[in-house]
């Protein structure tokens, strides 16, 4: 199973997003059931790269890969959410922003 797969599995069975798919063989989108953050709409499309756990993606593999999905869709994401995937199959979900985000009140 690819990582692709292996995200877009976890995010429609475990997480429960909804008209999840993979975009050109590089990144999956979907709707989350829930917001993922309190300060963004319930119905917004995110897009979730997926990366190993031994990985390294340096700034302008990120910057990179906002670029692609701005190619591709002529739209660019003020995030992407990116899946890391451990050796058991365990997926972990981290926000990279375009550029800098005041930190939010708890």
């Amino acid at each position: 199973m690819s990582l692709l797969d292996v995200v877009q599995t976890n995010l429609e069975h475990f997480h429960f997003w909804t008209h999840v798919n993979i975009l050109d063989d590089f990144v999956v989108q979907g709707y989350p059931k829930e917001s993922l953050t309190k300060n963004t709409a319930q119905d917004t499309l995110e897009f979730v790269y997926p990366a190993h756990i031994s990985q390294r993606l340096s700034l302008s593999d990120i910057e990179g890969i906002f670029n692609r999905i701005d190619r591709i869709l002529g739209v660019r994401p003020k995030r992407i959410v990116m899946g890391v995937v451990t050796d058991d199959g365990s997926v972990v979900y981290y926000f990279a922003h375009e550029g800098l985000i005041k930190p939010s009140k708890v």
